[in-house]
Parts: C-alpha cells; structure tokens; sequence
C-alpha cells in the first residue's frame, strides 16, 4: 500500500480574496485581542478550505483502515503539502513573508501538538509495581 496521499490544490483563490477575508473576520470580531493575528490565521484557514482538499483527504485518512499504523505519518504528510501550497500561494500572490511565515508556523505547530496528543494518548504503559 501506498501511504502517500496527494492533496490537490486549486487557484480559486488571489490576494484580494485573503485580503478580503482578513477584513471580514475583522469587522466580524473588532474587540479581540491580537486581531490582526487572528484575521490572517483566520483568513489562512478560509484559503485552505477553498483552495485545497484538504478536508476531504484528512477525512478519508483518519476513518479509513488503508492506514494502519501510518496514519500520523499521512497526516503530517498532508500538514506539509498544505504548509508548501500556502507558501507557493503566498509567493505568487505577493503576500508578504512576514506575513506568510508566522501563520505556516502557527499551523505546523498546532497540527504536529494534534498528533503528539493522539499519540500519547494511544499509548498505553504498564505499571510495574
């Protein structure tokens, strides 16, 4: 079995539409603390949904048996097609890396904390007394 999955990418999306998007969620949420922060990771994840399948893929991933024992290893593997696309779109689009940058990271390390919890919790120690 082949473990690798292919996320698709689409260009429905240009920079007005992230900016766009970040506006929105502003407007939407005027007295949150780092609003700034929380737009642009907020109008990353709205980049993501209308510019890949990432969804679809994660879905079939985690509910399917295809993957026993590969499943983290397929999922980061998704994080990280996700992470190169959105960076690719940024470049493209003239998005700035200060910009770009801190909501890749932002997203790399809330995705991996994903996997690192559902790996401590399938673990499973016996006490010895």
């Amino acid at each position: 079995m082949n473990n690798v999955i292919e996320l698709e990418v689409n260009n429905n999306w240009a920079a007005t539409d992230f900016r766009d998007k970040m506006s929105e969620i502003k407007s939407e949420n005027a007295g949150r603390k780092e609003l700034s922060k929380y737009a642009q990771y907020g109008a990353f994840h709205a980049w993501k949904a209308n510019n890949t399948d990432f969804h679809d893929k994660v879905t079939y991933v985690l509910n399917s048996s295809d993957f026993n024992g590969c499943t983290n290893t397929v999922y980061i593997q998704l994080v990280l097609q996700v992470t190169s696309a959105w960076m690719a779109f940024c470049e493209n689009n003239l998005i700035p890396t200060s910009v770009s940058v801190p909501i890749a990271t932002q997203y790399v390390s809330r995705e991996m904390a994903k996997i690192n919890n559902w790996v401590a919790k399938s673990l499973k120690f016996d006490v010895v007394a």
